[in-house]
C-alpha cells in the first residue's frame, strides 16, 4: 500500500507544500519519504547522508524536524515521533493533549536516508510498530527558514500551528491515512 499526500504551510509563505509518501513495506513496516524542493532548504544541513542506526535525541522540535503522530479512533493516547537530519530520533508518548506519559512507544526506527535528485531532496526514513489495534499517521514537518520556522501538516487549525490536535475545529479527523495494522 502506498499513498502520497500535501503537508500544507501554515503561513501562506513559500514553499506552499511538502509531498509525502507513505509506503506499507510489510504488514508492520513502513517507509516514510519527504519531498522539498531544493530551493526551499538550507544546503548546509540537506546534505546527502546516511544513517543505518538513529542515536536517541532530545527536543529535536526546535529545528528542522520530520515527524509523525500515530492515534486510533478510540483512545486519546498518540505518540510522536521525532527525526533530525544529524541522526538522531525521539518517540513521545502522551496519555491526552500534550500530556506526556512514561508508556513506551510501539515503534522501532530505522534508516534515514537524505537524497537530492535534480531539483529535489527527498529525507526517507522507515519504522516497525508493533500496535495492538489499527492507527492512524499524521505526517508533519517543521522546517528552519532563514528568518523563522514553517509548519506543515496535513490540515491545520485556525490560530496557530499544533500538530497534536486530532481534530480541528470543525470537527473532522485531522487526517484520512494509512491504518498501521
Amino acid at each position: 500500500m502506498k499513498e502520497s499526500l500535501k503537508l500544507l504551510n501554515f503561513k501562506d509563505a513559500d514553499p506552499k507544500f511538502i509531498e509525502v509518501t507513505l509506503e506499507q513495506i510489510k504488514n508492520q513496516e513502513l517507509l516514510v519519504t519527504y519531498k522539498l524542493r531544493q530551493k526551499d532548504v538550507d544546503p548546509k544541513i540537506f546534505s546527502s547522508k546516511e544513517f543505518k542506526v538513529l542515536e536517541k535525541g532530545k527536543d529535536l522540535w526546535k529545528k528542522t524536524c520530520f515527524e509523525c503522530f500515530f492515534f486510533d479512533e478510540w483512545s486519546e493516547q498518540y505518540f510522536e515521533l521525532n527525526i533530525s537530519l544529524d541522526g538522531k530520533y525521539d518517540l513521545m508518548s502522551f496519555e491526552t493533549y500534550r500530556k506526556q506519559s512514561s508508556i513506551e512507544a510501539p515503534i522501532k526506527v530505522s534508516n534515514l536516508s537524505v537524497k537530492k535528485v535534480q531539483d529535489f531532496v527527498y529525507v526517507s526514513f522507515g519504522f516497525e510498530t508493533w500496535f495492538k489495534k489499527p492507527h492512524f499517521i499524521a505526517p508533519t514537518v517543521i522546517l528552519d527558514g532563514p528568518t523563522e520556522q514553517f509548519f506543515f501538516a496535513l490540515k491545520h487549525s485556525d490560530k496557530k500551528p499544533d500538530f497534536h490536535i486530532k481534530k480541528i475545529p470543525s470537527g473532522e479527523l485531522k487526517i484520512h491515512t494509512i491504518f498501521i495494522k
